[in-house]
């Protein structure tokens, strides 16, 4: 008797562990309609790892694909399943834009396309959400959602995230499900982050994150829906750190959660990577494209790219050199609120020495989340099991602010 297929598709990822994440980290989000598995799956098959432009090519024909979709349901009166398909396109344009060349046109364009997408879903979505600036050096963008027709102060979760993320991702990630629970939810990308600099190119991560975020409480509780009682701020990836710094400072905030809790950014970064020969040689910005791609890879080539960009660098080694000024450990004895300490037990060693560095070092009540394997939950900020990473983070909010 032959083998009984019940289907074409396979479940197959990537070998480069980077695309591999990526991969997760798109798929991952439709617990809450940013993806489907089928789709994502179904990308997968045209794309040669570990190179960047077959990864654009792929996500950006799925989206596109996807778009087309929503405005024929929504030209027919199909107005749900339109919303559904835009929420979708828009992550995969996210999703095509990670790897497009660093600040170029196509990667401008690229996450344009996703916050233009997302924007279009908003008035089809069962809450009220407004698409926000708030005043700022350079005005910061997000959004600001909430359940629809109770106009009395709630409960308010300030959430951003960190080094690659958007306001966008985070609506899929944790925004959603906040407001699902009764919540209010800020989503909004600060200087350096994706979603900022789609918009203003030239803008770059400072260490002294309690800056901006100053501004943003300011904004958050200028608003009488808020709740000045019970504010939380929620910190994503990098985010972990910036809004570990930010708690040392802003005293408005009355509960933090970091995911992960990043204390040292540089030793954490330098935890992912092994030592090679030639690194001891700086290279300009100016000079990584010319580098043949036999000595420097495209990936690795994006990867050097992004860093000195984000960061405001002209060469590798001053990238590296501002990296050092993102270190928290002798700040956090200010933080004196309650903290929740969001960690993957798949995050590495170096991850989890800093989590378990940073709940001994706060004087704050702090109580730690690490997500195991078993669990399905292991991987850096949930991105397997974005359910339960909700369903941790607001059952400690709800306990909290009871």
């Amino acid at each position: 008797m032959g083998e009984v297929t019940r289907s074409a598709c396979r479940i197959r990822g990537f070998e480069h562990g980077e695309f591999d994440f990526q991969l997760l980290r798109t798929m991952g989000i439709s617990s809450y309609g940013g993806a489907t598995v089928g789709e994502c799956l179904a990308a997968t098959l045209t794309i040669e790892e570990p190179d960047p432009e077959s990864w654009v090519v792929s996500w950006e024909q799925l989206a596109d694909n996807t778009l087309r979709v929503a405005r024929e349901c929504f030209d027919r009166g199909h107005h749900v399943s339109a919303r559904d398909q835009l929420m979708r396109a828009s992550n995969y344009y996210r999703t095509a834009e990670y790897y497009a060349p660093i600040a170029s046109p196509k990667q401008r364009d690229l996450g344009l396309a996703a916050r233009e997408v997302f924007g279009q879903a908003l008035p089809l979505l069962p809450l009220e959400a407004e698409v926000i600036e708030i005043p700022f050096e350079t005005p910061l963008c997000g959004y600001f959602i909430q359940p629809a027709g109770d106009p009395a102060p709630r409960k308010t979760i300030v959430t951003f995230s960190g080094y690659d993320g958007t306001s966008e991702e985070l609506y899929f990630m944790n925004g959603l499900a906040g407001v699902e629970r009764g919540y209010n939810v800020l989503l909004f990308d600060g200087p350096g982050q994706t979603g900022l600099r789609r918009l203003h190119p030239d803008t770059a991560f400072r260490h002294d994150y309690e800056v901006p975020i100053r501004a943003v409480i300011d904004w958050t509780l200028a608003r009488p829906e808020v709740d000045a009682d019970r504010l939380a701020l929620y910190g994503i990836s990098f985010g972990g750190h910036l809004c570990a710094r930010a708690a040392c400072f802003e005293k408005r905030i009355k509960a933090l959660v970091a995911n992960s809790p990043i204390v040292d950014w540089a030793t954490y970064l330098g935890s992912w990577t092994k030592p090679e020969e030639g690194e001891d040689e700086d290279i300009r910005v100016a000079e990584v494209p010319e580098v043949p791609d036999d000595i420097l890879p495209p990936h690795e080539k994006w990867a050097l790219l992004s860093l000195c960009k984000k960061y405001g660098a002209e060469t590798y080694f001053e990238a590296l050199e501002k990296l050092n000024a993102y270190r928290v450990e002798e700040h956090l004895g200010a933080i004196d609120v309650p903290c929740l300490a969001m960690i993957g037990e798949g995050e590495g060693e170096e991850a989890l020495r800093q989590a378990d560095l940073f709940c001994d070092r706060v004087s704050g009540d702090v109580s730690k989340r690490l997500f195991t394997v078993a669990e399905g939950a292991d991987a850096h900020c949930q991105q397997n099991n974005v359910a339960l990473a909700c369903q941790v983070l607001y059952d400690w909010l709800d306990e909290l602010f009871a």
